[in-house]
């Protein structure tokens, strides 16, 4: 149970003031010694004194005590509040490089489709859409960069520009389809994407490159500025449910325990 020291000094203050009170009462009728001999009050000054005295050590040794006291609360205080501000702050470091590594998770994913699938087809059948490398939405991934580190911010601006020029890929990579799709307005997907491999392969092949590159890299830049910050080593204990109905979860589940994961260090 912990005092109140402002009331403790008043309470301090009230039991001095009764001491002195009762002294200074006994005084005016008489005072008696040790022995028991009634002196006159004349005669009990010094006794006074040495009571008066004695009374004011107690009350400067309890004013310290409660000051001690104060300080030591606030102090305490100082301290929690410091470590709030730093577990807020951690919390904090912590969202933003979940969120960054999810934007990177799902740019790694659309980097590994198109490394293994045919472009020029996907964009035959205009599915394949620049916008998808562009973060859905911006002002948090920006936020978080910046809440990670300096560092985070400056390489997160560098793979935001990353991805505008891969859009600008894509958008070229497709407006060469549509040059072909006006020249055979009658023939289909399939067949047009054959006609651009035959006679633009010169155009397409460095588009298809350039955008399988730099789709690659901008998932690789978003881990490199997530991982700028000391918590992103951290060894983290990843505990799944075992009720899992998901297959996709499932499978992500078992490959995460038979591997590192990106996520700095986790145990599952």
């Amino acid at each position: 149970m912990q005092s109140d020291p402002t009331k403790l000094a008043t309470d301090t203050t009230r039991v001095f003031d009764t001491i002195r009170t009762i002294v200074v009462d006994t005084h005016r009728v008489s005072v008696v010694d040790t022995v028991g001999v009634v002196m006159p009050s004349g005669d009990g000054t010094s006794w006074v004194n040495l009571f008066l005295t004695f009374g004011l050590l107690i009350f400067a040794g309890m004013q310290w005590w409660v000051t001690h006291q104060s300080e030591s609360a606030r102090r305490l205080e100082r301290q929690n509040d410091v470590a709030d501000r730093k577990a807020s702050a951690e919390r904090a470091a912590d969202s933003a490089f979940q969120i960054v590594w999810a934007e990177h998770f799902r740019i790694q994913s659309l980097a590994d489709r198109w490394a293994s699938e045919d472009l020029v087809q996907l964009a035959a059948l205009g599915v394949l859409k620049g916008d998808a490398l562009l973060p859905r939405d911006w002002s948090t991934i920006v936020r978080s960069l910046a809440t990670i580190s300096l560092e985070a911010g400056y390489l997160g601006g560098i793979a935001l520009t990353l991805a505008h020029d891969s859009e600008v890929k894509v958008a070229e990579l497709n407006a060469v389809i549509r040059s072909f799709e006006l020249q055979y307005p009658a023939a289909p997907p399939m067949k047009i994407a054959e006609i651009v491999r035959v006679n633009a392969s010169q155009l397409t092949d460095p588009l298809v490159t350039a955008i399988r590159r730099t789709s690659r890299d901008l998932a690789l830049l978003l881990w490199d500025a997530a991982r700028q910050t000391p918590r992103a080593e951290l060894l983290r204990e990843l505990r799944f449910s075992d009720d899992m109905h998901s297959d996709f979860g499932k499978y992500m589940v078992a490959q995460l325990e038979s591997r590192s994961s990106p996520l700095g260090k986790d145990v599952v």
